[in-house]
Parts: structure tokens; sequence; C-alpha cells
């Protein structure tokens, strides 16, 4: 799934990466934290824009370790556009990600996105919307608890295959 971001200018966040990946997925799960992969701290994901983050499914949820590899690390990333600094790209593994991820990858560009002015595009910048619209469109799945989320997904990674997204010539890895 591939997303951008439209900022007026170019912004600095201000967001602990650790806090964010529990606001997208879970703070504890069965009694332990959660377990990220993320490459860039938060210095790269709030001054250079470029980060990614995984969760660590099959190290919480002992259930994932019988699952296909491809469905227990969804990377969902943020890099930059190489000639227009003011846009962003928010990209995952999967062109189709399980509903964990994808309530997490939606949570994510909201905490993008919500305390600056910004636009967000899922139609490689046809169309776009507002935060608030962002939110009240995908509100079903970000204000679903982590726990059915992560039910349902167990019950989709048996019937999803896996298509990785390409690479793009005009985003900075």
């Amino acid at each position: 799934m591939n997303f951008i971001l439209k900022y007026e200018y170019r912004t600095k966040f201000n967001l602990d990466y650790r806090t964010l990946a529990e606001h997208m997925w879970f703070d504890t799960f069965q009694g332990q934290p959660i377990d990220i992969n993320h490459y860039g701290g938060n210095e790269l994901l709030n001054v250079n824009h470029v980060f990614g983050l995984r969760w660590n499914k099959w190290a919480n949820d002992q259930r994932w370790a019988k699952k296909e590899y491809s469905w227990t690390a969804e990377d969902i990333e943020l890099t930059r556009f190489k000639k227009i600094p003011t846009n962003l790209f928010v990209t995952t593994t999967h062109k189709k990600v399980l509903s964990v991820d994808e309530r997490a990858l939606y949570r994510f560009i909201y905490a993008l996105t919500a305390p600056v002015a910004a636009w967000i595009s899922s139609d490689d910048g046809d169309t776009w919307q507002t935060p608030e619209e962002f939110k009240k469109e995908h509100r079903l799945l970000m204000n679903m608890k982590f726990e059915l989320a992560n039910e349902m997904s167990l019950v989709e990674s048996e019937t999803l295959s896996p298509e990785e997204e390409e690479d793009r010539d005009d985003v900075v890895y």
C-alpha cells in the first residue's frame, strides 16, 4: 500500500518511535511489551523523515510462528521524494496487508499528518484528503481493538497471497 503525504512546508515531527509503535499496534499483549524492529531512530523519523517499523508478530503471539513468513513481517516505511521535499512517501512491504498492519498503517499516517497542515493521497496524488477526512474514512479499522484486528489477520493470512510493492525511482530508500 502506498500513500503520499503533502505538507505546506518542510516540517519537523515531534514523535517518539517507541510510543508511536505502541499506538500503532499495542503497548502490551499477553503481558509482554511490543517486540518491534525499526531502522532509524527519533532523529531520522522527526527530522530526516526516513524511517521503518515492523511488529514482530511471532515474538508476541506464538500463533504467528506457524504462518508464512511474508505475513509475520510487514514493514511500514516513511521516506522522502527526491524532487519534492515537502512530500513524504509511506509504503508497506505488500500491496494488500493484513488488518492488524493496515490498522497500524492508518494510525501511523494520521499521527504524521494530524498535528500539521498536511494532505493524504492513496492514489498517487490524483485526489487528496485532510487528516480528519482520512480518519473518518478509515475509522472502523483505526478504532478497532488490537486483539480483534490480530484475530482477523490470523484468519486472513490463510487466504491472502502476499504480493510485494514495487520500488519507485522517485523516492529515497
